[in-house]
């Protein structure tokens, strides 16, 4: 349940629309208390690493070194002249 409602009309108004009675928010709060006294608790993420993960994994870290060692190369040959 919602305390109120917002509308727009095509005019580009708003209309708010609040709740007319103390009475009614109080059982509203009464029954999101009991909601959340009774809920049950979510299931824990589990950190399990799929084959496919761990093979991405392995290929993003020879990419990297791949590149790296490249790079050195360049460098390399750009600070040493004739090389």
């Amino acid at each position: 349940m919602d305390l109120g409602a917002v509308i727009q009309n095509s005019n580009s108004q708003v209309e708010v629309e609040v709740l007319a009675d103390g009475a009614d928010a109080n059982d509203m709060y009464e029954e999101s208390l009991v909601n959340l006294r009774d809920r049950k608790p979510l299931p824990k993420p589990t950190n399990h690493v799929s084959n496919a993960e761990k093979e991405q994994a392995a290929k993003d870290y020879y990419a990297s070194v791949r590149t790296n060692v490249c790079t050195m190369i360049g460098l390399s040959r750009l600070v040493v002249p004739g090389a």
